[in-house]
């Protein structure tokens, strides 16, 4: 089967500590950078966080659990072949939290932040990779929200109340004739105070983030991941003065399954943290249990085919070859080689079933013309491209296991 390399980018913010709010952002774990490729996604998360901690340790202490119902729709478009943008926006089913002793609960819904994404691919040579990123969070939702004539506090609210700007950079390694790929991603996020008719002059601590992948490819339609992450914030604060039981240092691991069915991506994971050190010894903090994932993604080819009207050409010569390859950056490869023949005028691959159809208005060599797209690291029927070239393949177009 052939491989299916997947960039993973975004990642979920730090779970229900105290004083943390916005999306918990659930990617699909994709993003394929062809141009002209729109994927469509919808994505639903659950979480949920009973226990306290202090430092590093389990707290006996018990007042609350927190939980929340997530559902966000995600679009991004890949502008060229090195150049994404993506937005995802969500709405809280429940954001919620349960009184132990009491039984009394209280919950928000609406609306959360909108997330602006952008992604250059700005290095790529033997597999190894470069993409600087800029998100920017715009609290699109409602803040101060009341429930029963009380306004919630901020970690219940939909959304966040601030602006928060995440620069950040991915890493992508992947081996020639391995079906493991390893990434690394590191953001930072900071965000501006909070100023509105009941919140004032709050400001949340800033985060830093790094995440290790390891990818493995069982099949062309099977991926499966596992992420550890860290995670760390520092304390959140009033008017200069920093609130304890707020932020802290958090492991994770995030396993992952991805299934491809045509242009459709099923995904599953689940969140389960490791580690906790959160601030501070002798203020109880609530920390996260869990939070599960479902989604599923659609992708559309926005590129319009170049087609030649019949009348410009009288056809001399046709046939079709089978060429290896994966997705639309493949295809325009394909098809630009086969066009650079003068005779040729018209060339089409059909990803499906890795046919190229041309069209000719005098008699060529397919033998030559099949060398040469060989060249460019895809096997045919005829030829096998080289090591060096298919090295050279751009990691979504990489099709040998």
């Amino acid at each position: 089967m052939s491989i299916l390399i997947l960039l993973i980018f975004g990642f979920s913010n730090v779970y229900a500590h105290y004083c943390t709010a916005g999306n918990p952002i659930s990617t699909d774990g994709t993003s394929e950078l062809s141009k002209g490729i729109l994927s469509v996604g919808l994505f639903y998360q659950h979480s949920l966080s009973d226990t306290y901690y202090e430092g590093a340790k389990m707290s006996d202490f018990t007042y609350k659990s927190a939980y929340y119902d997530y559902i966000a729709f995600r679009l991004s478009y890949n502008v060229s072949d090195r150049f994404n943008v993506s937005s995802e926006n969500g709405y809280f089913q429940r954001k919620g939290e349960i009184f132990i002793n009491s039984g009394f609960s209280r919950y928000a819904r609406g609306l959360g932040d909108l997330n602006l994404s952008f992604r250059y691919l700005a290095f790529s040579d033997n597999g190894l990779k470069f993409l600087p990123y800029f998100t920017i969070k715009l609290p699109v939702g409602e803040f101060d929200q009341v429930y029963n004539n009380v306004v919630l506090p901020i970690d219940l609210q939909p959304s966040s109340g601030s602006y928060r700007f995440n620069p950040g950079l991915f890493l992508f390694k992947s081996f020639e004739k391995s079906d493991f790929s390893f990434y690394l991603n590191v953001t930072f996020e900071a965000s501006k105070v909070i100023e509105t008719e009941r919140t004032q002059s709050f400001k949340y601590g800033n985060l830093l983030i790094g995440i290790l992948f390891g990818v493995y490819t069982l099949s062309y339609d099977v991926i499966l991941t596992l992420e550890l992450r860290n995670q760390f914030r520092q304390k959140s604060a009033n008017i200069e003065d920093e609130l304890d039981a707020s932020g802290g240092f958090l492991l994770m691991t995030v396993p992952r399954l991805n299934y491809k069915i045509q242009n459709f991506n099923v995904f599953i994971s689940s969140e389960h943290p490791i580690y906790r050190n959160l601030n501070d010894v002798g203020f109880p903090q609530l920390g996260n249990k869990y939070a599960i994932s479902i989604g599923v993604t659609k992708k559309f080819n926005l590129v319009k085919e170049t087609v030649f009207p019949q009348e410009d050409y009288t056809v001399q010569y046709q046939d079709s070859f089978f060429l290896n390859g994966l997705y639309g950056m493949c295809k325009e490869r394909i098809e630009s080689v086969a066009l650079k023949n003068n005779n040729v005028k018209y060339a089409y691959w059909e990803a499906s079933n890795k046919r190229l159809l041309i069209k000719a208005i005098a008699p060529i060599n397919p033998e030559n013309l099949v060398y040469d797209i060989s060249t460019i690291g895809l096997d045919n029927e005829c030829f096998e491209a080289d090591s060096l070239s298919y090295s050279n393949l751009h990691s979504y177009c990489k099709y040998r296991n």
